[in-house]
């Protein structure tokens, strides 16, 4: 099989931008503790969201359901996040008031 220098190069480049993107740092942990949270407190949402949509057209078990669901996971969000909050929350001084109001 025979090479040409085009596609040496472009095997080349491959090579080049896998290193490139290997080189970049990770995030911080700072950051992934806050993406962490916002990941777990979209998950919770969710559920309150299908709770409105159920409840308002008037099936109230399945709404029921759904709302006991978020309940859970954002009473495991408060006990999670109430004594070390994400860093960009660090400056409000209501943050563990806030989680346990909404669960």
């Amino acid at each position: 099989m025979k090479f040409s220098r085009r596609w040496a190069l472009a095997w080349a480049g491959l090579g080049l931008s896998i290193c490139a993107l290997a080189a970049m740092p990770l995030p911080a942990r700072a950051a992934d503790a806050a993406a962490e949270f916002h990941r777990q407190t979209s998950d919770a949402y969710r559920h309150f969201r299908e709770a409105v949509f159920y409840l308002k057209r008037k099936n109230s078990m399945a709404g029921t359901f759904e709302l006991e669901s978020f309940r859970d996971k954002w009473r495991a969000i408060a006990a999670a996040y109430a004594s070390k909050t994400p860093a960009p929350y660090a400056s409000d001084g209501k943050w563990a008031d806030t989680l346990s109001a909404i669960a």
